[in-house]
């Protein structure tokens, strides 16, 4: 176990089977730039946009609120670098979707 946690991996591992349904339990989080914090999978994106280049996604955004402008903050934008056709990085950062090219500049 590692000092700065409470739990072995096998104790978290133990915690979170299913006994019902014989799998262990994933629990999704996402950074929620609204409050700064990470929030549960189970709290789902109201709107995902996307900006493609040359058959690649370059940038994905995504806001809790479905009605968002694309000015609004509180956008999650992700910036997908890429080495030829592999996708080779993710960069995720709060903003609004209009400004992502600036935050990742």
């Amino acid at each position: 176990m590692r000092p700065d946690t409470n739990y072995t991996e096998q104790n978290v591992l133990n915690r979170t089977f299913d006994d019902s349904f014989q799998v262990i339990n994933v629990h999704n989080l996402h950074y929620d730039p609204s409050t700064d914090s990470l929030v549960s999978g189970t709290t789902f994106f109201g709107i995902t946009k996307f900006e493609w280049e040359t058959g690649n996604c370059i940038y994905k955004g995504t806001n809790l609120d479905v009605d968002a402008a694309d000015g609004d903050s509180g956008w999650t934008v992700y910036k997908y670098g890429y080495t030829g056709s592999d996708c080779t990085s993710i960069k995720v950062k709060p903003g609004t979707w209009t400004g992502r090219a600036a935050l990742f500049a």
